[in-house]
């Protein structure tokens, strides 16, 4: 891979100690981002996420926060990212942090098994935020 290449999509991970209903101390990834950049003027928070014994303590919104300065830093002047029109979760933290939403649509999803057909809609929801530039 390439220096731009590694540059545009980068994976940031945060470790950090847990500790067990036994008492042991084990340290495993508990949340992670992953970025892209769709151009100079745009970025993308492709795919984030928190595993359960960490969820509700906050790092969804320290990952955003970091992805938006991560972003600003390159000079990027706006930031998008997209969930299930479901996961309200995610799009309340998208509205505190000045999101707003760009548009929603439906995405079929088809498996083919066999002579059997099975799908399903699913909708999603995609939210944009302009960055400002970074002051010195």
């Amino acid at each position: 891979m390439n220096a731009t290449a590694a540059e545009s999509a980068p994976t940031i991970s945060v470790v950090v100690p847990v500790y067990r209903s036994e008492g042991t101390l084990r340290e495993f990834i508990v949340a992670f981002a992953t970025l892209w950049r769709n151009s100079a003027e745009e970025g993308e928070g492709v795919l984030f996420g928190i595993a359960p014994e960490a969820q509700g303590l906050g790092l969804y919104r320290s990952l955003m926060i970091g992805a938006m300065l991560w972003f600003r830093t390159r000079g990027t002047t706006r930031m998008v990212v997209s969930t299930r029109v479901t996961n309200v979760a995610v799009q309340k933290v998208w509205t505190r942090l000045g999101f707003e939403p760009l548009r929603s649509l439906y995405t079929f999803h088809k498996w083919f098994l066999f002579s059997f057909h099975a799908g399903y809609f699913t909708g999603r929801t995609r939210t944009v935020r302009r960055l400002r530039a970074p002051s010195h």
